[in-house]
């Protein structure tokens, strides 16, 4: 093991790619599936959700389907996400169409595997950003996606997921989970 104060080599690209593919053959050997992990009271909230969306507010209520003509469509498709999707701020900023949105819309975070929490007003269960749908591009506008119009540059994620995804790299992620690693205690493991 290096000593912490010894001035860590720097990486060749090459290097780092040879890296990622030997990480990913540790994840492989192991069957280790990223959504087959659940955060701290997943379970529970997941089972509000789910209630919720087998249950919704039956009446008419402006912060949950925003207009009439929404409430008059999900009394007739019983879809929230198509709900979400119209009355989406991030569906109207990116230029999407609503029903394309809500026809990707998967029910789980495709990353953290948790269930998505599509509700508004008062079928909205959590404030959680980990079970609430955010709008990510799948190639960043800073490298070249389609930041407007583009349903093909869309997926749905969690918010918690796509707030770590703007705001990191998978520089970012190695080196988060190296820190943790070091610090890991193999007897509480």
């Amino acid at each position: 093991m290096r000593n912490s104060n010894t001035k860590p080599k720097k990486m060749k690209q090459t290097q780092f790619n040879t890296f990622l593919e030997d990480l990913r053959a540790v994840f492989d050997k192991h069957e280790f599936h990223n959504r087959a992990v659940k955060v701290q009271g997943q379970s529970r909230e997941e089972l509000r959700i789910q209630e919720r969306k087998e249950n919704p507010h039956s009446k008419y209520h402006t912060g949950t389907y925003g207009s009439p003509s929404i409430y008059e469509e999900f009394k007739k498709t019983n879809n929230l996400k198509l709900v979400w999707a119209r009355m989406s701020s991030s569906v109207a900023e990116y230029q999407l169409d609503p029903e394309q949105v809500a026809a990707i819309s998967p029910d789980h975070c495709p990353v953290t595997g948790a269930l998505i929490d599509y509700g508004y007003g008062l079928n909205r269960t959590t404030d959680n950003p980990y079970f609430r749908p955010g709008i990510d591009h799948k190639k960043s506008v800073a490298n070249g996606g389609k930041k407007y119009g583009d349903i093909t540059n869309i997926q749905i994620v969690s918010e918690f997921f796509n707030t770590i995804k703007n705001y990191g790299t998978m520089i970012n992620a190695v080196q988060w989970l190296s820190f943790e690693l070091k610090g890991l205690d193999k007897s509480a493991v």
